[in-house]
């Protein structure tokens, strides 16, 4: 047989592998397509997230001491920075001698009413034998013994002896009145008194500036010796342990996503070497855009379509790698399972719990009582409390 007689037959044969392997080709991405491409959703703009706290001063000031450095591990309660407080000193002070100044003229007025109840006891007297002299002389008159002028000027005595009384009497009452009853730390001028020293307790507790939550020290915003005003950020704390994806989807990706979905993750930290797991548990109620700065207006006349993306929460499973070895902002890929889609289309999962356990609040009073309790101790001792 000639080469011109086989090479037709070899190419019909090349032919036919050639569309066998095409028809294989196509088999295995159809079947690839059905049971594992149609029910994955795939981004690598994907990225850690965590609670980073932007701890703020309360008062301004000139900050005079920085405990920790970026990177520093900090526990709930402990001390970022120090501001001057000499101003907020002063009138603390201040607060103090006007509670002493209350305490004294509470002490005074309790004196006051021993002595009106004694300049009442010695005018009830008065007026008794004031009294009992008219009596006498009226009982008198009749026998011509006395004249009706002595009676008259008796009972003119009595009369001014009952008017003195009655001044006497309004008097105690108006000291008791206003000396108070019970201990001096009832009395509404101590109350009055006590509270601006709390006021200007919490005013210089202000001037120390905590951490809420246990942590590291993200970033630094202020140096030593800068003046800064009340609310301006000290620093940025990042909370120990909590870490979640925040996964950015295309509009047309969300269609089979749902709560609850598993999620499979790699760290461009860690590579392929470590698989992460995890769960959807909320998706975006707007797009990125929407909750820009300078969010797009769609309506003027130079619109350009963009895919816009969906930011979605996935929380990891437990039992993996520490959290605290995914740095916030670490770029992830996520490929999520949606076999299941039973869940309603865009619906969170309820109930996540508390954003933050280990908040810790200052006590801004702390202190206050020891310092009133402090002034007040002189007057406690004394009997008119």
């Amino acid at each position: 047989m000639s080469e011109e007689a086989i090479s037709p037959n070899r190419r019909r044969k090349n032919l036919v592998w050639a569309a066998l392997l095409l028809a294989i080709i196509a088999g295995s991405l159809a079947t690839w397509y059905w049971l594992i491409a149609q029910w994955r959703e795939r981004t690598d703009n994907a990225y850690v997230q965590g609670n980073l706290i932007q701890v703020s001063a309360k008062v301004a000031g000139q900050v005079v001491q920085i405990a920790h450095e970026e990177g520093d591990q900090v526990v709930a309660g402990e001390t970022l920075a120090i501001l001057a407080s000499g101003d907020a000193d002063r009138a603390l002070e201040e607060a103090k001698y006007t509670l002493a100044l209350a305490a004294s003229e509470i002490l005074s007025r309790r004196a006051g009413v021993d002595t009106a109840r004694a300049e009442l006891a010695l005018r009830q007297s008065s007026h008794q034998l004031a009294l009992q002299e008219y009596e006498r002389r009226k009982a008198l008159v009749g026998t011509k013994a006395i004249s009706q002028e002595e009676v008259d000027a008796a009972r003119t005595r009595m009369e001014e002896a009952a008017a003195e009384l009655s001044k006497a009497e309004r008097e105690l009452t108006t000291e008791q009145v206003s000396a108070g009853i019970g201990p001096i730390d009832t009395h509404p001028l101590i109350r009055t008194a006590s509270e601006r020293v709390r006021d200007a307790v919490r005013t210089v507790n202000k001037h120390r500036i905590i951490t809420p939550i246990s942590g590291t020290i993200a970033k630094r915003a202020v140096s030593i010796g800068e003046v800064i005003p009340a609310g301006m950020p000290i620093a940025a704390v990042l909370e120990t342990g909590e870490r979640w994806v925040e996964a950015n989807f295309k509009e047309n990706q969300l269609r089979h996503l749902r709560p609850g979905q598993p999620v499979s993750a790699i760290a461009d930290l860690h590579g392929d070497d470590v698989p992460l797991r995890g769960r959807i548990t909320h998706i975006g109620a707007g797009t990125g855009a929407t909750f820009s700065v300078l969010p797009p207006q769609n309506a003027t006349g130079n619109w350009i379509k963009i895919v816009q993306r969906v930011p979605v929460r996935i929380d990891f499973e437990p039992g993996q790698i520490p959290a605290e070895q995914l740095p916030v902002g670490a770029s992830m890929t996520v490929t999520v399972d949606t076999h299941d889609r039973s869940a309603p289309s865009l619906q969170s999962i309820s109930n996540l719990g508390p954003v933050s356990q280990d908040a810790v609040f200052e006590d801004l009073n702390s202190g206050a009582e020891a310092i009133i309790a402090e002034v007040l101790a002189p007057f406690r001792a004394s009997r008119w409390n």
